[in-house]
This record gives C-alpha cells, structure tokens and sequence, in this order.
C-alpha cells in the first residue's frame, strides 16, 4: 500500500463508480493497459522465512507423530514374535512329545525309517497291523478324538456363512464369499479330551 499525502482529499464516491467502470472495461479489452495496472502493485507474498519455518514446524511435528507411531509398532511387533516364538516352541514340544509317544508304544517312527520295499506285502501288513494297534492304544489314552464333518467322505456338503475355517481347510477354486459348495475329501479329526504331560 502506498503512503497518502496528508494535504490530498480523496475522490468522491461517484468519481470512483465511474472510474471503476472505465477502468475495468479498459483493463478487460487492453492487455497491455492491464499489464501496466497490474504492474503498479504487485501482489505481496509472506516472507519465504515465514513460510518455511511453518513448513518445518509442521513437518517436524509430523514427523514426531511418525517416529512415535513407529516406535509403537515396532513394539508391538516385538511382542507378538515372542508370542509366536513361544507358541512355536510350544508347538515343537507337542509334536516332539506325540511322535515320542508314537514311537514309545507303536514304533512309529522306527516303521517310518524303515525302507520297506525289501519286504513282501505280508511281513508290511503283519508290521503295520502292530504299529497300528500300539499307536491307537497311545492316542486312546492321552486323547479323545471325533470326526469334524459328521457325512461320508464324497459326499457334496455346502458349508454357510461363518464356518469354522480353523476346522475345515477349502481347496479348489475357492472366490467369493460363503456359503461354499463342494466335495467332503476328509471327514477330519479333533480332539473331545486331552490329557497331555
């Protein structure tokens, strides 16, 4: 804004109506009288510093927000691969203490080991029927077991909204939401009672 000389007296109101309109219609035909208007008074802009130190204050604070997040994050991240660190050790001592109790009283993993193509069909059938039997007696005693799906194996089952998906593994081409058609491949087991060590 430019300074006002004390001892001039402003225009009138209709001097500056009929100025106004002269003006406008001049600046809005002539580019080159509009270049030089606008070339009277530039526009002011904030001081880059000012602006700049906003900027930075505002990143900053963002920023510290970000680092802070982060921080949580990786806490959090932290915490659960303990957790799945125990739960995986957990695991690995369940299975390591199943197959020894296989092992213990069906030899389970010695039948395993074993390469039995060397042995006819017999001497295999006699063999298995025994790891069979100790096996089972192994798992009567620490677990009771029960079928999932209660329908024969082949047969089309249609599984709805809010299944157990823990329970029952889908394969196939599996899109889309529920309910779900298909065929029952494995009736599959889960244990009713477990007395475990």
């Amino acid at each position: 804004m430019s300074e006002q000389d004390p001892n001039e007296s402003p225009l009138g109101f209709f001097t500056r109506f009929w100025l106004a309109y002269i003006v406008f219609f001049k600046i809005l035909f002539d580019g080159f009288y509009a270049k030089r208007i606008n070339n009277l008074h530039p526009p002011k802009a904030l001081p880059d510093a000012v602006v700049e130190a906003d900027t930075q204050a505002e990143l900053e604070n963002k920023l510290g927000k970000d680092e802070r997040r982060i921080h949580e994050l990786e806490a959090e991240l932290k915490a659960l691969k303990s957790e799945a660190s125990v739960a995986g050790d957990a695991r690995a001592d369940g299975a390591l203490w199943l197959l020894g109790l296989l092992q213990k009283e069906g030899r389970f993993v010695d039948f395993l080991q074993q390469d039995i193509a060397s042995f006819d069909d017999a001497e295999v059938g006699g063999a298995a029927r025994v790891i069979h039997d100790g096996c089972k007696q192994s798992l009567e005693k620490h677990l009771d077991l029960e079928a999932i799906r209660t329908e024969e194996e082949g047969a089309k089952v249609t599984l709805e909204e809010g299944y157990d998906a823990k329970a029952v593994k889908l394969t196939g081409n599996v899109s889309g939401k529920a309910p779900y058609s298909g065929t029952l491949r494995h009736k599959g087991w889960k244990a009713t009672r477990a007395e475990l060590p």
